[in-house]
């Protein structure tokens, strides 16, 4: 049923965390006192052995001091607090607003999935509550298919 759930949610989830290289699963400590937001991303990046894009809108100083993390989870801390997403394009760490990233992304994709072991409809309003920002889902009964667009 898992797998279900990845195949169908996958594509609604590209804002969310990262899924990427196994380098954001790396544990780091990092320490830095009101540097330039760029510049603790860069650093985390190569922390993680990670390539990284930088939305060249992004400025401002902070401070940090993370021990102990992921990279993913300290790249997600920077971003959250100073208002920006992760997401993983063509294989390469963007950090960005999060309309920059959307329209990096482009456009949605619909997908259709057949289920086996599940009834569409069931499935259909589990996502429509569940995701009702993110997409629209809705159901064939005849084939037991449930249709998932990006809004």
């Amino acid at each position: 049923m898992r797998s279900l759930w990845v195949v169908l949610l996958g594509g609604l989830l590209t804002l969310g965390p990262v899924v990427a290289a196994d380098g954001l699963a790396k544990i780091i400590s990092f320490t830095t006192r009101e540097s330039e937001i760029r510049d603790i991303v860069q650093a985390i990046a190569r922390l993680a052995d990670q390539n990284v894009v930088i939305d060249p809108k992004i400025r401002g100083k902070m401070a940090l001091t993370v021990k102990e993390v992921t990279a993913e989870d300290a790249l997600h801390l920077v971003a959250g607090i100073t208002g920006n997403k992760i997401a993983v394009v063509r294989g390469v760490l963007v950090f960005a607003p999060e309309e920059t990233i959307k329209y990096m992304l482009g456009p949605g994709r619909t997908s259709l999935n057949r289920l086996r072991y599940a009834k569409a409809e069931d499935v259909a309003a589990i996502l429509n509550k569940v995701y009702p920002k993110d997409a629209s889902a809705v159901h064939h009964a005849t084939t037991n298919t449930v249709i998932v667009t990006p809004k």
